[in-house]
């Protein structure tokens, strides 16, 4: 039996004991003077019956002598014997992935939502699905047929704008703003697991919030809450929850950064000081702040740069922004963005950390990891942590996102998805680094092809390309996603995410979940729900809900839009054959796209027009018995060839070898 033994006791800034109340919860709900008074050790054990193990949430308040209160919170996953009680990888090529931004998701608890002080809209916080939402959508998710759940980082985040969780603050706990009693990341991954659903977490290795780690490293910064903009003033500040200044007002002191290792004069503001009126100096590494809470500073004398190295702790950061994205050294080396604070992922303390908190989620059952950022981070460093977590839970299926545009020619090879693949020299492109990697290369073309109702130009990019890599089968495919839209570009060339004409949509899913690898679903584009936005934010003052990242959770609903029952027969194709799932592909014609996939023994043929449709014969294909599911009707290829006659317009004929059943395509309206 493995019990945990949690101690709490109170100190002032100075670190000094002093004396208070401390209030508690231990069932994630928001404590108060009415909840259970600490009185001495607290412990914590497993009590599972399952053998699935115990998550607690602690959340203290502390009231002062002094009458000042402050709210902490505490993760803890406790399991009996999780060395020996992780869960058997699977196949992963079997599965298809929906993919969810958690937090615009679905609204299934608004006690939890929360307004980023960024882009602050009234009508729409920016926080405001979550895994109480997630849970009560999971049989709509598996109605349309979905294997597999991606979410993007569940962690704790911090930041002006990140409801996404790509700024991690604290890895080892579930942001509260996901979380509601009985209904945490645990109770989602629990309830997944019982629809047959497997959880794929996303995890940002490279990179952490500009607050620093919680409990670990301290970044020098002035509290948000001393700094306003300067066109509204202190008393001019009234964003909704948000008065006077734009300090977190879930906090008693209204404070942003409750980090543990933050100095004495950092935490005695943040504990207190809730209008934001004291006037003090900082000594700053590189010279003195004053702050006058009646009159505000400009935003530099209060905002770190990650170009200055004073500002950073030398053990767990890189030092200075990335000005040439062609650059090896720079990409790796260098933070991307100010809220981006690029790790030192080559020092044992990071791949600690990072390990320690990873094997924790696996403890808790998470069955499949996407790594963001991958190409940002050394090979090697990331290889190391990788097969670490994958000894624990041996063939643990990993993919990355190493983002390219068009086919990266002018990339060096280090910078590639394909190397991340390999464990070889960049010109060798040999070995398997037990890494997989978002398949750019295929997205690049959409633009040209299937967003235009054609598929010119696909097979090129199979015979090019899928060499490359350790193992093309197992590369993760997607249409557009909460960066990119199938043009694959950015906010200025005016991307917009497709398709308004849902024959050209039905088209792109025909290709991903026929073709070799893992499709995946981008959540409400099976719902039409952000067609013409663009990915993500455009300018200084639009906001998050006129973008593709917008909430989704009015849409949700069976029968909203007709690709919704095409992914459903999509999905139950696939399943018809090991060769659909996990074969290689070998490209017969380019334009009808005629494809042959191959398993062990079994095959599948697969035939593609475009959406204007057409006539198709196909030849070098292997000789047998076939029964297109799509249609149920039987064929027989003879001397590599048979005459498939005319194929609608975005409809496809998928021939499965030594099929015993019938048609599959029961409910898509372009399945014909």
């Amino acid at each position: 039996m493995i019990l945990k033994k949690v101690s709490l006791k109170i100190e002032d800034a100075e670190r000094n004991p002093t004396s208070g109340t401390i209030y508690y919860t231990l069932d994630n709900s928001v404590p108060s003077e009415s909840s259970k008074v600490y009185d001495g050790e607290i412990t914590l054990e497993d009590t599972s019956t399952d053998g699935l193990g115990t998550a607690y949430r602690l959340r203290t308040l502390v009231v002062g002598e002094n009458g000042l209160k402050q709210e902490q919170h505490f993760f803890w996953f406790i399991k009996n014997d999780a060395a020996n009680n992780v869960a058997p990888a699977t196949d992963f090529r079997d599965e298809t992935i929906y993919f969810v931004v958690t937090a615009r998701y679905y609204d299934g608890d608004e006690s939890n939502n929360y307004f980023d002080r960024d882009r602050f809209d009234a009508t729409d916080p920016s926080w405001r699905g979550d895994f109480k939402g997630l849970i009560e959508k999971l049989d709509y998710i598996k109605d349309l047929g979905f294997t597999a759940i991606w979410i993007t980082p569940p962690v704790e985040n911090r930041s002006g704008l990140d409801y996404h969780g790509y700024h991690a603050y604290d890895w080892f706990q579930p942001d509260l703003r996901l979380e509601s009693p009985g209904a945490t990341y645990f109770d989602f991954i629990k309830a997944a697991h019982k629809k047959g659903i497997k959880v794929i977490q996303d995890v940002v290795l490279n990179h952490s919030s500009n607050y620093g780690i919680r409990g670990q490293a301290y970044i020098e910064k002035i509290p948000n809450k001393y700094w306003v903009d300067a066109g509204d003033g202190k008393d001019g500040t009234n964003y909704g929850p948000y008065k006077l200044h734009t300090g977190d007002y879930l906090s008693y002191g209204r404070c942003d950064n409750d980090n543990p290792v933050a100095p004495t004069w950092h935490r005695r503001v943040c504990a207190g000081d809730p209008e934001a009126k004291a006037t003090f100096s900082v000594n700053f590494k590189n010279g003195t702040s004053i702050v006058n809470g009646a009159n505000q500073k400009g935003q530099e004398q209060y905002y770190w740069s990650p170009a200055v190295a004073s500002y950073l702790p030398e053990k767990w950061y890189h030092v200075g922004y990335t000005n040439n994205w062609e650059s090896v050294s720079e990409v790796q080396q260098r933070s991307m963005a100010g809220d981006c604070v690029d790790l030192k992922t080559e020092s044992q303390n990071v791949q600690d950390y990072m390990n320690y908190a990873i094997k924790m989620y696996i403890d808790m059952g998470i069955d499949a990891i996407r790594i963001d950022t991958l190409k940002h981070m050394p090979r090697a460093d990331v290889m190391s942590m990788v097969h670490t977590w994958q000894q624990y839970k041996p063939n643990m299926f990993v993919y990355g996102e190493a983002l390219i545009k068009g086919f990266g020619d002018n990339t060096p090879s280090e910078l590639l998805p394909w190397y991340y693949t390999r464990t070889g020299s960049a010109d060798s492109k040999t070995g398997d680094s037990k890494i997989s990697v978002l398949d750019f290369s295929l997205m690049s073309t959409f633009r040209d092809n299937v967003t235009k109702g054609s598929v010119g130009g696909l097979a090129d990019v199979f015979n090019r390309f899928d060499g490359d890599y350790a193992d093309a089968t197992k590369l993760v495919t997607f249409f557009q996603n909460h960066d990119l839209t199938p043009d694959n570009t950015w906010l200025g060339s005016g991307a917009q995410h497709c398709c308004e004409d849902r024959n050209n949509s039905a088209l792109a899913y025909n290709v991903l979940w026929t073709v070799r690898g893992i499709p995946v679903m981008y959540a409400g584009d099976e719902t039409g729900s952000r067609i013409g936005l663009p990915p993500d934010l455009t300018s200084s003052n639009d906001l998050v809900a006129s973008t593709g990242r917008l909430y989704i959770g009015d849409d949700l609903v069976a029968g909203k839009d007709p690709i919704q029952a095409h992914i459903k027969d999509l999905n139950a194709i696939r399943k018809t054959s090991k060769a659909l799932q996990r074969g290689t592909l070998k490209v017969l014609q380019g334009e009808p796209l005629v494809f042959e996939r191959q398993y062990e023994s079994e095959r599948a043929i697969v035939a593609i027009p475009g959406t204007s449709g057409g006539s198709v014969t196909v030849s070098g294909a292997t000789d047998g018995t076939y029964v297109d599911v799509v249609t149920g009707k039987s064929y027989t290829v003879s001397g590599g060839s048979v005459d498939l006659g005319n194929i609608p317009g975005a409809s496809m004929r998928v021939l499965v070898k030594d099929y015993q059943g019938g048609k599959v395509a029961s409910s898509s309206s372009f399945l014909k």
